[in-house]
């Protein structure tokens, strides 16, 4: 049976391949959007990930650490006073714009304490964190580079109007369009324009054994901040960039949109090549094939259809995922879950489109094969 669904498929060649580079392209858009969805929430708890602290203690009413937290930084003093509370950081994170030689980039602006180090950066390819010490200096991302091209340990870069002097270069830091630059929080907190005593996140490391939730509740009910363990302020905001930011639906909305192309493009396939040979169905239904046999054929057509596809927008959608990772910043990552997932809502879907064509081939008189 398999044969046939085969024979039936590849009896017109042309039509084949316009079938296939119609579904490949509707794979392609399927990853391109599966990809950007997935790199970019993991870009947006990037931070979270990278820093050592079991609650994040934000502006009272924020949720997730993307929106905008700035707060009175004295609640600092009532944190450490807590005796589950073993240290407390604070920590700028913000909006920022880097400009160099006329060219403008948005970045996110990360100030830390040097004494701590927590929310410093993880992965630093060249220069090391005491450059940062001489003052008004900065790390930057490599992926900057891509933006004001080959960069060298001393080059200058002004933030809101401040020069600034690169001490180092690491990678994997970064939001979505937008690279990390860290400097001392000292450094942060005057070129954000924060006024003396304000802070954007408190972070908080909690003694051994001491439960980070119940900890959180404590430090929330001091009523001027709210405070969320690790976990908790990673899930609030990947549920804001799913729900509420606009990206995750509209990227969310394009994969709909290629899996729904492929669907009809497969299930138009089969119908057509099902439609061209009612009468071989006829006499297989003459020589006894049962219906389950014909199932067999038509979904054979359908698997066939959705695997060769598959393999060929699996393929180049990862050439285009490589071509906009070498050229641009976008977040691009096309897991094997991702995978999995596309291939199998793929093939329901198109499934669920031929099944119009199992119903027209259940109607088919086997008589037919008599009629001249």
């Amino acid at each position: 049976m398999v044969s046939i669904a085969r024979k039936n498929l590849f009896h017109d060649p042309g039509r084949l391949i316009i079938t296939l580079v119609g579904l490949t392209a509707s794979l392609v858009l399927i990853f391109f959007a599966m990809g950007m969805f997935i790199g970019t929430l993991d870009e947006s708890v990037t931070i979270v990930n990278h820093t050592d602290a079991d609650i994040w203690v934000l502006q009272k009413g924020n949720k997730e650490i993307l929106g905008p937290s700035i707060f009175e930084d004295i609640v600092l003093k009532d944190i450490e006073r807590m005796p589950e509370v073993g240290s407390a950081h604070k920590l700028v994170f913000s909006n920022n714009l880097i400009e160099k030689d006329g060219r403008k980039m948005g970045v996110m602006l990360v100030g830390f304490n040097m004494k701590d180090k927590v929310g410093a950066p993880w992965d630093i390819v060249s220069g090391s964190l005491a450059g940062l010490a001489s003052g008004n200096s900065i790390m930057v991302d490599r992926s900057v580079e891509r933006k004001f091209g080959k960069l060298d340990i001393g080059d200058r870069f002004t933030i809101n109007g401040q020069a600034q002097r690169l001490a180092g270069i690491g990678t994997g830091a970064k939001w979505f369009i937008n690279p990390y630059v860290f400097t001392t929080y000292e450094n942060a907190q005057t070129l954000s324009r924060m006024r003396p005593g304000e802070t954007n996140f408190i972070l908080v490391k909690t003694k051994q054994g001491s439960d980070p939730a119940l900890v959180a509740r404590k430090i929330t009910s001091l009523g001027t901040v709210d405070a969320y363990p690790t976990p908790k302020a990673r899930r609030n905001t990947r549920n804001f960039m799913i729900y509420e930011s606009g990206m995750g639906m509209s990227l969310g909305a394009m994969a709909i949109a290629g899996l729904i192309v492929a669907a009809i493009i497969i299930s138009l396939t089969v119908y057509t090549a099902t439609m061209e040979r009612i009468p071989e169905f006829g006499t297989l239904k003459a020589m006894g094939a049962r219906r389950s046999d014909i199932y067999r054929i038509l979904l054979g057509q359908v698997v066939i259809s959705v695997v060769l596809g598959f393999l060929l927008g699996a393929l180049f959608g990862f050439v285009v995922s490589a071509v906009i990772g070498g050229f641009t910043i976008l977040p691009m990552r096309i897991t094997p879950l991702a995978l999995v997932i596309a291939f199998s809502l793929t093939l329901v879907l198109s499934i669920l489109g031929s099944l119009f064509c199992i119903r027209k081939v259940n109607k088919v008189d086997p008589a037919i094969v008599f009629r001249t």
